[in-house]
């Protein structure tokens, strides 16, 4: 994969492939914990909740896992949009309705505004979330919880432990169960954990 660096003014390390600064490192993890899934638990379809400018989608699909669906605030589709169209081209994403295509759409990434939840792909091998659902209020956070229980076999989150609320509080009463918990190398009071949904049968 590379950091291709679209907007004037990008700061950080100097590579043979591209400028690499914080926040790309820590994506660049997320699709390789995302490719790590794959291998294990042979998932091919993923939704990210909150995704920033989408370089974890971007390197995801540099990996070869192109079903990728987005969840997000207007402001955070508008900028994966423009990120989107300028690397991977303007054919290589759906955009609100586009969804409902069918046509070629799990080699797209889909980008969806979080007041449309009624355009999530009906089935999901995995959800992740880094670094905002615990950031978010409870309500909302139950919500997107909700929402995976109904669609997702797998929900990877990595987020901090010390907010009002921790992961464990919104997975408690439902159908998903943990796999795994650690500490999150990259940031220190984060941690990284996986969990299964007992709706879904392998």
């Amino acid at each position: 994969t590379n950091f291709p660096n679209i907007f004037k003014g990008e700061f950080g390390l100097k590579t043979n492939y591209g400028l690499v600064s914080f926040a790309p490192i820590q994506q660049m993890y997320h699709a390789l914990k995302i490719l790590e899934i794959k291998k294990n638990y042979n998932i091919e379809s993923v939704m990210e909740i909150g995704a920033g400018l989408g370089l974890s989608a971007y390197h995801s699909r540099n990996f070869g896992i192109k079903d990728y669906t987005i969840l997000d605030l207007s402001l955070g589709t508008l900028s994966q949009s423009f990120f989107f169209a300028s690397t991977i081209g303007k054919e290589n994403i759906l955009i609100q309705e586009e969804v409902l295509e069918k046509k070629n759409s799990e080699e797209k990434i889909k980008l969806i505004t979080s007041n449309r939840i009624d355009l999530v792909p009906e089935k999901i091998d995995l959800v992740i979330n880094c670094d905002s659902i615990t950031e978010m209020s409870k309500d909302q956070a139950l919500k997107y919880v909700n929402l995976a229980s109904k669609k997702s076999k797998y929900f990877l989150s990595i987020n901090h432990d010390n907010n009002k609320f921790k992961i464990k509080d919104i997975f408690k009463d439902s159908s998903f169960n943990r796999v795994y918990r650690i500490p999150s190398w990259y940031r220190r009071g984060y941690i990284e954990e996986l969990y299964f949904n007992s709706n879904f049968k392998d």
